[in-house]
């Protein structure tokens, strides 16, 4: 019940944000930018962001069979597109919330232990948070050295989930190359002591997944660096898809300015709204702005972002709900002891 409550609270200040921003720069905005949506510049925009997800799935798959194993992991792609729905639509932050459903699949439909589905999902992230990390800030500053804007009054609360994530990621690799504990460490900050922890059955498993994750976080290994490129790969297309954006709404084709405009933009993601509502178009006002371009294309730009956004997602929807009732339906057949009857049947 708290967690609808908070996803509602969320949502509420997103639609207030979204019609402060509105009126700002006129309602006329919305049809405008689903006009440019239906034309060929909608196309393209949806097979960028397919390209994008495309390739997170890639980066999910290839962590995957680095700590199972597997070579195979057929319907996988279907619990990506579902966690992605959970996470831009269904969560107050729209770049997160879909992992824990990712890694029960992963338990169920392939049999790994807690430890591999969780630390898959958890590694992923940490790919994600440390190239867009450092995506966006040399493109912040960039964004500083063109615009007209004090630095002080651009979001504060961005600002500080940008440093947030800064310091989580100095010590967490801080730690990984030492290969230290930062579990072990926190628990110690915390006055406890790891023997309290370690010897239960929990934290035997937060203990397990942490090896795995240090484990794959060796600079010295390779596939860290393989799961980094493919990292970088996907944000180069979501910049491709800020600047294509950029062209096609006559606003040039300098490749620093879209840089800038990408990582204002960015942004967004800090913000409590699902869909980055609100906060998305209030950053394109930002950024066109500051850039001399006119703010209300940057809101047309913030809404096509979503659009393609929220078409793979509702895609996403159908195999959440398919996923989920097969989910289900291993639950009910393990229930009733399903292995027994499986066997019997054989």
């Amino acid at each position: 019940m708290r967690k609808v409550l908070i996803f509602f609270l969320t949502f509420i200040l997103g639609v207030a944000g979204f019609v402060i921003a509105m009126k700002s720069v006129g309602w006329q905005t919305i049809p405008e930018a689903f006009k440019l949506f239906l034309s060929p510049t909608g196309l393209v925009l949806l097979f960028l962001t397919f390209l994008i997800n495309y390739l997170g799935f890639l980066k999910w798959r290839f962590v995957l069979k680095k700590l199972s194993g597997q070579p195979d992991f057929r319907g996988l792609s279907e619990a990506w597109l579902g966690g992605f729905t959970i996470s831009y639509l269904l969560t107050p932050i729209a770049f997160l919330g879909g992992e824990p459903f990712r890694a029960y699949f992963v338990k169920e439909k392939y049999h790994l232990d807690w430890g591999k589905s969780a630390a898959s999902v958890i590694i992923e992230r940490l790919l994600e948070w440390t190239v867009l990390f450092l995506g966006s800030v040399p493109a912040l500053l960039v964004f500083l050295m063109h615009s007209r804007v004090i630095p002080g009054k651009i979001f504060p609360f961005a600002g500080a989930g940008i440093i947030g994530l800064f310091i989580l990621l100095f010590i967490f690799y801080f730690k990984s190359l030492k290969k230290e504990s930062m579990v072990e460490w926190f628990l110690n900050f915390l006055g406890l002591e790891r023997k309290e922890i370690e010897n239960s059955h929990r934290g035997k498993l937060i203990f397990g997944v942490e090896k795995e994750i240090i484990n794959f976080f060796s600079p010295k290994g390779k596939i860290f660096w393989q799961g980094i490129s493919l990292t970088v790969l996907r944000y180069l297309f979501y910049f491709l898809r800020v600047w294509f954006l950029i062209f096609s709404l006559h606003c040039g084709t300098s490749l620093s300015r879209a840089f800038a405009v990408y990582g204002v933009t960015n942004l967004a993601v800090f913000f409590p709204t699902p869909a980055a509502l609100g906060s998305l178009e209030a950053t394109g006002i930002l950024s066109f702005g500051a850039l001399d371009f006119k703010i209300s294309q940057g809101t047309i730009l913030a809404l096509l972002l979503r659009n393609a956004d929220i078409l793979l997602s509702l895609v996403g929807l159908f195999f959440l709900v398919k996923v989920t009732i097969y989910l289900t339906g291993r639950k009910i057949l393990s229930f009733f002891g399903g292995k027994k009857f499986k066997s019997r049947q054989k």
